[in-house]
């Protein structure tokens, strides 16, 4: 038997197949709006994204909080001592930054904790019972002392972390790690390196301050 499709009839058919193909089209467009929807909804209800000035580290609950190509080094001096931060390039310096600072103390105060003091500003607030991990390159011609310092922002800058380290003349990685005690949140705090034990010079590089979570 024969099927003839009148010209008519080819028409219907035609029109059924466009029909159908911008039901379909429709329906694509559709799940992507509400795809693109639903990841904004996500965002909305609490999905993390990392704060400015920061890094996600090696798990979901660690954050990278001093990145080692930010946020640069303020000296504070306590008189009568006198010192001096140089930034330079170090092309022996282990790794692929080959930035670093110096500080060279030409004057102390032997009366005083400190006369000297390279401090980085900690961008982000601090929540107590945190697991941190400090880590950073160092080294000194003149085997200068330091204390290594996470402490509050504000007086009586009570230390989480107070380390003293010796400095070798070689460049040499050093890990801290260490568990806060208190909230750091009205109030950021700081890392410090302070010097004036005695005089002489270090350097220091890729400094990394990474909050490990609870």
């Amino acid at each position: 038997m024969r099927v003839v499709i009148k010209p008519a009839g080819f028409a219907v058919v035609i029109g059924a197949i466009l029909g159908l193909a911008a039901i379909v089209i429709f329906l694509q467009m559709q799940g992507g709006k509400d795809k693109a929807t639903n990841t904004t909804v996500a965002k909305a209800n609490g999905a993390k994204t990392a704060p400015k000035g920061t890094t996600p580290a090696r798990g979901g609950s660690e954050s990278l909080i001093i990145d080692p190509t930010a946020f640069p080094w303020t000296l504070a001096i306590q008189t009568p001592a006198a010192a001096t931060k140089e930034e330079f390039k170090a092309p022996d310096l282990p790794g692929k930054i080959k930035h670093a600072v110096r500080l060279k103390v030409t004057q102390v105060d032997p009366n005083k904790f400190w006369c000297a003091q390279l401090i980085k500003r900690v961008p982000q607030a601090i929540k107590a019972n945190h697991s941190l991990e400090v880590r950073f390159w160092a080294r000194s011609t003149t085997n200068t002392a330091v204390h290594v310092v996470f402490e509050e922002g504000q007086s009586p800058h009570t230390p989480e972390l107070d380390k003293v380290i010796r400095f070798t003349p070689e460049w040499k990685e050093y890990t801290l790690k260490f568990r806060t005690k208190q909230d750091h949140t009205e109030v950021q705090p700081n890392f410090c390196l302070k010097a004036g034990i005695s005089p002489g010079e270090l350097e220091i590089s890729e400094v990394r301050v990474i909050d490990l979570g609870q």
